[in-house]
């Protein structure tokens, strides 16, 4: 498609999938909204969740040791929150912050840190994105790591791909060159 001759009537063309996409999945997924929209006023997030308990699970600081060690745990300084990315893998995510060039890569770790300081307990992000329309109904900041880790395994495979494509040397002539 990037490849392709350009002009007006191969963006029309791509603009009407694109919206006939989005009306057959709004379609298939009004099963599960309407319901939900008809009983939101019986409920009790009928004005939207407030802050105090809508921060019930937060992503603490020594749960960060979490990333490394699976089952880690200090009784009244962790909350237990999943984020086991592994060793390795973290390693690669921490090199694709310094070593990786493609616009995709970076969005990902981005992407991961984003949704690392929406989580994290305390966090002046989440508070804001509670006060916007639609978010106002979501609770537990640490359900936003679903979204980061993921995004941080797509970075950590960037970061993998541009070791293993430079070498240890290059790597570490980049990195040393980042500071």
């Amino acid at each position: 498609w990037i490849y392709q001759q350009t002009g007006w009537k191969i963006y029309l063309k791509s603009f009407c999938r694109f919206v006939l996409m989005s009306l057959i999945g709004g379609i298939i997924g009004l099963i599960q909204f309407l319901p939900v929209a008809i009983f939101i006023p019986f409920s009790l997030r009928e004005g939207g969740v407030d802050y105090a308990s809508a921060i019930g699970e937060p992503v603490k600081l020594l749960d960060l040791l979490s990333f490394l060690f699976p089952n880690f745990g200090l009784p009244f300084f962790i909350s237990y929150p999943f984020l086991y990315l592994g060793a390795i893998p973290f390693i690669f995510l921490i090199i694709s912050f310094f070593i990786t060039k493609s616009r995709a890569g970076r969005f990902f770790f981005w992407l991961f840190i984003f949704c690392l300081v929406l989580s994290l307990q305390y966090s002046p992000l989440f508070w804001l994105l509670q006060k916007m329309p639609i978010f106002e109904y979501f609770k537990c900041p640490s359900r936003w790591m679903f979204l980061g880790l993921f995004a941080g395994a797509i970075a950590a495979g960037y970061g993998a791909e541009n070791f293993l494509a430079d070498g240890y040397e290059k790597t570490k002539k980049r990195i040393l060159e980042f500071f």
